[in-house]
C-alpha cells in the first residue's frame, strides 16, 4: 500500500473512532471535513452539513437522542429531526435533498424511492 493511501486509511480509522459513537460531535466533523488538507470533496462536507441542520438539538449542542427498543441491527440509533414525516415529506423526500444540497443529480421532488433510483441508472 503506497504511503498517501496508508496515510488515507488512518486518517478514515482514526475519524470512524472519533465520531462514531452516540456522543458524536457532528458540528466538529463537519468542521474537520471543511477545513481538512485532506482533499476531502466540497459536496461531502456539504452532504454532512444538510445531515447536521436535519436533527433537532439539545441545550449542549448535541443531536436529540430518540430512546426506543426499535432497531433494525445493533449499532442503530434514532434522532429528533427538524421537520415532520407526511405523505409528502417521507425520508425519500429527505434523501432526495440531501443529494440536492451537495450538488448530485436529485428529483424535483419525490415520496417514492423510485425517482431517486431513476437519476442513477446507467443510461441517464
Amino acid at each position: 500500500m503506497g504511503r498517501g493511501r496508508q496515510k488515507a486509511k488512518q486518517t478514515k480509522v482514526a475519524r470512524e473512532l472519533k465520531y462514531r459513537s452516540l456522543s458524536t460531535d457532528f458540528a466538529s466533523l463537519e468542521e474537520e471535513l471543511r477545513t481538512s488538507s485532506n482533499n476531502i470533496p466540497p459536496a461531502y462536507a456539504d452532504l454532512a452539513s444538510y445531515i447536521w441542520k436535519s436533527f433537532q438539538h439539545d441545550q449542549q449542542g448535541l443531536p436529540l437522542l430518540v430512546h426506543t427498543d426499535a432497531q433494525y441491527g445493533p449499532d442503530d440509533a434514532f434522532y429528533e429531526a427538524v421537520g415532520r414525516y407526511s405523505l409528502f415529506h417521507t425520508c425519500n423526500t429527505w434523501a432526495n435533498n440531501a443529494l440536492k444540497s451537495c450538488g448530485q443529480r436529485a428529483c424535483l421532488w419525490t415520496a417514492f424511492d423510485e425517482g431517486i433510483f431513476y437519476q442513477y441508472r446507467s443510461e441517464n
